[in-house]
């Protein structure tokens, strides 16, 4: 997994959710959606836990999340919804 996929969760309370990956290591994800996990408190999940919807969904995002730049958390949520609704 990389920074820029889309990924769905598979279990907790944010099951069936779809989020963003923000960085990735050591067997666990930082995720986040725009709405219920924003950008500056991401859910650190384990691998096991998420499942891959769409590689490199968000390039344009994760190269700004590279570069340290900010991401707004409604850009962040649109994009998502965006992509998942249209891009399948």
């Amino acid at each position: 997994m990389n920074v820029g996929d889309i990924v769905k969760s598979l279990s907790g309370r944010d099951e069936n959710g779809y989020f963003l990956v923000l960085k990735a290591e050591n067997g666990f994800v930082a995720v986040a959606d725009g709405k219920t996990r924003r950008i500056n408190n991401p859910k650190r999940k384990n691998l096991k836990h998420v499942e891959t919807v769409m590689e490199n969904a968000l390039p344009e995002i994760a190269e700004r999340i590279n570069r340290g730049e900010p991401v707004g958390n409604e850009t962040l949520r649109k994009a998502i919804r965006d992509k998942i609704k249209n891009g399948r």
